[in-house]
């Protein structure tokens, strides 16, 4: 059946260790022995969504300041999908913004907290072809 982990020789599932996500993993994560902890495969996936998130930013942040501005924000919500109206918006720049401005951090946490509510996964149209690159 192969060694077991940390022996001789082991590398792990298939295809791990040629994966070029792997050795972030493995930086990070260190040996892993069904201690219910994030797997390659979930880090994989976390990867991927985190990165998906990213380039959505970076599209939205028009002045490249490196971080977006209420419209900016409005418009990347609209663009996920969201319809909310003004009065949401201002609760969202409230809680996820410094001094009106949202930075990566933040944002990554706002897109958690409307998935979470809503209940529903972002599909970006450029996720269909950024996606399937990263895996």
């Amino acid at each position: 059946y192969g060694g077991a982990p940390g022996a001789p020789g082991y590398a792990g599932f298939a295809g791990q260790a040629q994966d070029p996500l792997y050795p972030y993993f493995s930086a990070v994560a260190g040996q892993r022995d069904c201690s219910c902890k994030m797997g390659f495969n979930e880090f994989k996936e976390l990867w991927a969504v985190l990165s998906a998130w990213k380039q959505h930013f970076m599209t939205m942040d028009k002045d490249r300041s490196g971080t977006v501005d209420p419209e900016e924000m409005r418009q990347s919500i609209a663009s996920m999908g969201y319809h909310i109206n003004p009065s949401a918006l201002v609760v969202i720049l409230k809680r996820f913004s410094t001094h009106g401005m949202i930075a990566f951090d933040d944002y990554v946490a706002c897109c958690i907290k409307l998935r979470t509510l809503t209940g529903t996964f972002f599909i970006f149209v450029f996720s269909l072809t950024f996606l399937p690159t990263l895996i």
